[in-house]
């Protein structure tokens, strides 16, 4: 786990590499699937949301609009949440950012199925006219 400081200069220390580091590097990490935990040092309360949401706006100008259409669903969805009950909020924000719902998953599993016995009747069929 890379623990990041951040001082109330707003400048990031990395606790690990000893060395100052900015937004784009903390980006990098997360990118390469690094876990990370940003700390407020003055207070010692994590902030890795708030920072991580800091880097997201800052790429924003750079993405298409389908992106940001599809980012600002997602971000409309995460602010419902915290007035529904946790099933329906989950149901939403995975909605919203464009997931398979449980019963996609039963569809897909179902399809699974008829097609893992249509290929057995071919193995089947195929035993037969060889033997």
């Amino acid at each position: 786990m890379h623990t990041v400081r951040r001082y109330a200069n707003r400048k990031f220390y990395h606790v690990q590499g000893h060395r100052y580091i900015g937004l784009e590097e903390i980006a990098a990490l997360v990118r390469s699937g690094e876990p990370v935990c940003i700390l407020d040092h003055p207070t010692g309360r994590e902030i890795t949301a708030e920072v991580l949401a800091q880097i997201v706006a800052r790429g924003l100008a750079t993405h298409e609009s389908a992106v940001l259409d599809a980012l600002a669903s997602a971000l409309r969805a995460l602010i419902r949440l915290s007035r529904l009950p946790l099933e329906e909020g989950v149901r939403v924000a995975a909605a919203a950012a464009g997931l398979p719902t449980r019963a996609d998953w039963e569809r897909l599993e179902q399809r699974l199925c008829h097609l893992e016995a249509a290929v057995e009747r071919l193995f089947d069929a195929q035993k037969r006219d060889v033997l």
